[in-house]
């Protein structure tokens, strides 16, 4: 394995990277997993340094540097890795047009064609968010406050960690009244970022104040998207280091190379020491438990809306007779399990019928309940269910016993209130509420209580006895 040693900003030029990468022994093949940068913007910033890239060269001659630099990335890359350009549009230089102004260069998509051109493979093309920029705005401009993030990959098989960054932000009353078209474990970010860039000032030392500060909060999110525990992440226009301090906050191997040492001795000094503090451990940890959180009320609320969607499925059916009572037991699931098909929710849905419909075939409703719970709607919740169609007087032998919470009026979100099983067979039917269903009473053992409307969770209780 590679000298830990080498894992840390070095000074040095990009161009001149294999020098450095070819010393990480890894013996599966090519050391890098990922590369997060944002290279120099053309003829914007001057970084006071004889051999820097952009500043004082013409453009053409900038592209070219910059596909060398891709080609030697994309090099040293395994197959399953990738590449973030973090970009902004910039000014041409020494032109200008008809209203005085020098036009718009596409920095970030010429920056693609020569990523392309060196083999890499454009994924996504995300506009960041960032508030403050290097400003070109004016009386015939807007503001500037966005940056374009592109992720590049070396092959199809690159690394896409997607659940690690879902959202878990409040529920919204979309999420509690159709929890069967969201992911338990949260939803899918969308393409804009809003992550504002650090204040100059924020690092508390005058040694860090680079041009383009990346934000650990946008570091973050592209390492573990990319990458697992373990995996080299490069940097070869490293500034002040925060993708490489990030990587180890991370539990992954951070490399980085920068041309002006000031901001070499700024990473070891300032940014790393700040960026490790912010402790990976804890922020992992709230971010679990948010997730954790989300998960089990869409998995409550899947469940309990289950038996619901069942019932109505069956009411289109002529021969079949409303119940008395609908039974919903939610089987414990692990806390680490994600669903999918292998591992879906697991519930038992019973249907009491009145004892004196005697008339009424069980085994023909057994049958068609079956039915309905194996096509849509009901296949789409992620439950794999035990149905039972049974009287009142054989209620109890089918369900264990309490504790049971109320549900009423197809409200599956919210609980009325706590049962005792003595209260079963007196339970009354709830008159239709925005619909033409008019729903039989739904006992579950488990409690949840939330408001649809600003999609707040008021209260939810563990299971009951299972």
């Amino acid at each position: 394995m590679s000298d830990p040693g080498l894992f840390t900003v070095h000074q040095g030029d990009a161009r001149h990277m294999a020098r450095l990468l070819e010393k990480l022994d890894e013996p599966n093949g090519p050391p890098l997993t990922c590369t997060v940068t944002s290279p120099p913007y053309g003829q914007m910033k001057d970084y006071g340094h004889r051999d820097q890239i952009g500043f004082g060269q013409p453009y053409d001659e900038y592209m070219v540097e910059m596909r060398r630099i891709f080609r030697q990335v994309y090099q040293h890359t395994r197959a399953d890795g990738s590449l973030w350009i973090v970009a902004d549009t910039l000014r041409a230089d020494g032109t200008t047009g008809n209203d005085g102004l020098p036009p718009l260069e596409p920095l970030p998509f010429q920056l693609a064609d020569q990523a392309a051109d060196s083999g890499w493979i454009l994924r996504e093309v995300i506009i960041w968010q960032k508030h403050r920029t290097l400003p070109w705005s004016s009386g015939r401009r807007l503001r500037n406050a966005f940056e374009y993030v592109l992720l590049f990959a070396k092959s199809d098989e690159y690394k896409f960690r997607l659940d690690r960054i879902r959202e878990t932000e409040t529920l919204t009353d979309w999420w509690v009244k159709w929890p069967e078209r969201y992911n338990p474990n949260g939803k899918v970010p969308t393409n804009v970022w809003d992550i504002p860039i650090p204040v100059q000032g924020s690092w508390k030392t005058p040694a860090v104040q680079h041009a383009c500060p990346l934000p650990p909060a946008l570091v973050e999110r592209l390492i573990l998207l990319s990458t697992d525990p373990g995996d080299i992440v490069f940097d070869p226009f490293a500034g002040t280091g925060v993708v490489v301090a990030e990587a180890e906050c991370l539990g992954r191997r951070g490399l980085g190379i920068e041309l002006n040492r000031r901001y070499v001795v700024a990473f070891s000094k300032a940014v790393r020491p700040a960026v490790l503090k912010r402790s990976a451990a804890e922020s992992a940890a709230e971010r679990a438990a948010r997730t954790e959180a989300l998960r089990q009320d869409i998995i409550r609320l899947r469940a309990l809306k289950y038996p619901k969607v069942l019932f109505q499925e069956l009411s289109k059916q002529p021969s079949m007779r409303a119940p008395q009572l609908i039974a919903l037991t939610l089987k414990p699931f692990k806390s680490d399990t994600l669903m999918d098909a292998s591992r879906p929710i697991k519930v038992q849905v019973v249907f009491a019928y009145d004892d004196a419909t005697t008339s009424f075939d069980l085994d023909e409703a057994n049958r068609q309940i079956k039915g309905v719970a194996n096509r849509q709607p009901a296949t789409k919740f992620g439950v794999a269910s035990e149905t039972i169609a049974c009287r009142m007087k054989d209620f109890s032998s089918h369900v264990k016993k309490g504790p049971y919470f109320l549900y009423e009026g197809g409200r599956t979100w919210t609980s009325s209130r706590r049962v005792r099983p003595k209260e079963l067979a007196n339970l009354e039917t709830s008159p239709p509420q925005r619909g033409r269903y008019t729903y039989p009473p739904l006992v579950a053992n488990v409690e949840v209580h939330v408001d649809p409307r600003p999609g707040l969770r008021a209260a939810q209780k563990e299971f009951g006895s299972d």
